[in-house]
């Protein structure tokens, strides 16, 4: 066979060629060198198990300062040992079936310090040399999310399914129930195999249509539910008040609605009797005439009730609840008896404080009003912290017995200075009083004596006649008197 030979233009051209190739490759190689060093995940080249070369990346996140560090050995010191058997084979490249694997293992930093990270092992010809090529990046930051991720999983677990408040999982919008808990089935009477993927809407918990209104509502424009009144209707058709809280969350990328219901009907009917309670006491103390006063003696912040404000001319909006709309009111010659008797009470030396003082009205006139009060609570250095007590218009019994005072002081005058014998006895004739004339006029040593004295059995009275007139004009009860 007759040999073709290469024109000189041939072998040029396939010089070209070659030189061309030649140069795609080195721009390749450079290429790849770039990539490998400048890399952000840390990668080494392995030859015959031992390091070759090693990135920045690689002495970061190992804790090298240099390359030198790691020539020649083993990469294997970089994984904790429990790890290295499993690793072995594919970094000697003993596992022919396979050119890479991945593992998810834990390195060991040149400190000593462990973290997780992802490895990958591939293993490639770099200059007609076999090679291996190892890629890792740190996944300990990746591992905290998953293990976060985990507890926040079995932390949502618990507090769904254990606690002690009513919970329900729904798809949104269409509100079909997916998941309740023990304390749910509980409060509603259903069992979770009876109402799953169903509504609330069918199986009518809703009594007041309005209510289930306000709460789809205020989901549909992304606005959570917040302690929502509403009466719930039980399985067995008991209606009972709830607070439903609601919100929408993310399960597994959807869009689902957690509520939480609480049991209220206990709690309003307390308030329901203590409202009762308290509109009854108000009616029996407003019917009383009393006026009620609720001292914090900590704050001196005081309720004054209407019949309070009442009794001094107020309307109820024209007192402040201050205890200096008391103070400012009394009359300042009684000051110091109000608080003296306050102070022995506060101090424990009476077992009530008691005290009548004058009390400025809104007409500019005093009025006379007996305050009483006592301690209901201390603090434990025993300093009073409650204070209720009640003030009594006693304004027109004390007129009477200034009035009753004054006519009794004029009829002493009278009963004293009269030219007239005067005496005054029971219905019995025994004298209890007589004045000087009568005593001048019966001869009597003194008052005592005359007091022994019965109209009735004494001769002289008897003799002129005022015996049988007393006896004329004694009243069946009460004194009786005769001059």
């Amino acid at each position: 066979m007759k040999e073709e030979k290469l024109s000189y233009q041939d072998l040029k051209n396939e010089f070209d060629k070659l030189k061309t190739q030649l140069e795609q490759s080195r721009e390749n190689v450079t290429k790849f060198s770039f990539i490998i060093r400048n890399s952000k995940d840390a990668i080494c080249i392995l030859k015959n198990g031992t390091y070759d070369f090693v990135n920045h990346a690689y002495l970061d996140l190992f804790g090298y300062d240099s390359p030198e560090e790691l020539k020649g050995t083993s990469v294997l010191l970089q994984l904790a040992a429990p790890e290295r058997d499993k690793i072995e084979p594919y970094v000697l490249g003993m596992q022919q079936d396979s050119l890479s694997a991945q593992f998810e293992t834990t390195g060991l930093r040149k400190n000593g310090e462990v973290f997780g990270m992802a490895m990958l092992i591939e293993e490639c010809k770099l200059s007609d040399n076999l090679c291996t090529v190892i890629t890792i990046h740190d996944s300990s930051e990746l591992r905290k999310i998953q293990q976060n991720l985990k507890e926040s999983d079995e932390k949502f677990t618990v507090a769904f399914y254990k606690s002690s408040i009513a919970k329900a999982i729904t798809s949104f919008p269409e509100g079909a129930i997916l998941d309740i808990n023990e304390k749910f089935e509980e409060l509603s009477g259903y069992s979770l195999s009876e109402i799953k993927n169903k509504s609330s809407f069918e199986i009518n918990i809703w009594v007041n249509p309005s209510d289930r209104e306000i709460f789809a509502g205020q989901l549909s424009n992304n606005m959570p539910v917040k302690n929502l009144e509403f009466q719930f209707r039980k399985k067995n058709g008991e209606i009972i008040t709830c607070l439903l809280s609601s919100e929408i969350i993310k399960i597994k990328g959807e869009k689902h609605i957690i509520s939480n219901i609480i049991d209220i009907t206990d709690r309003k009917n307390a308030e329901k009797e203590l409202k009762d309670n308290q509109l009854r006491w108000q009616f029996s103390v407003d019917g009383s005439g009393l006026g009620l006063w609720d001292w914090n003696a900590q704050t001196n912040q005081v309720f004054f009730s209407r019949q309070w404000k009442r009794m001094l001319g107020y309307e109820d909006s024209e007192i402040e609840p201050v205890l200096e709309e008391w103070d400012k009111r009394v009359h300042p010659d009684d000051k110091e008896s109000v608080y003296a008797d306050l102070k022995k009470h506060i101090d424990g030396l009476t077992p009530i404080y008691q005290n009548e003082h004058r009390v400025l009205c809104k007409n500019g006139e005093y009025k006379w009003i007996l305050d009483r009060g006592k301690v209901i609570s201390r603090a434990e250095d025993g300093q009073p912290l409650r204070i209720i007590g009640t003030h009594t218009d006693i304004d027109e019994q004390k007129r009477m017995q200034e009035a009753f005072i004054e006519n009794t002081a004029k009829f002493r005058l009278l009963f004293e200075q009269s030219p007239l014998g005067i005496y005054i006895a029971t219905r019995d004739g025994q004298i209890t009083d007589g004045n000087q004339q009568l005593l001048e006029l019966l001869g009597s040593p003194g008052l005592e004596a005359t007091k022994q004295i019965n109209v009735l059995k004494f001769p002289v009275l008897i003799e002129n006649g005022y015996a049988a007139v007393f006896k004329s004009v004694s009243k069946p009860e009460g004194d009786s008197t005769l001059n």
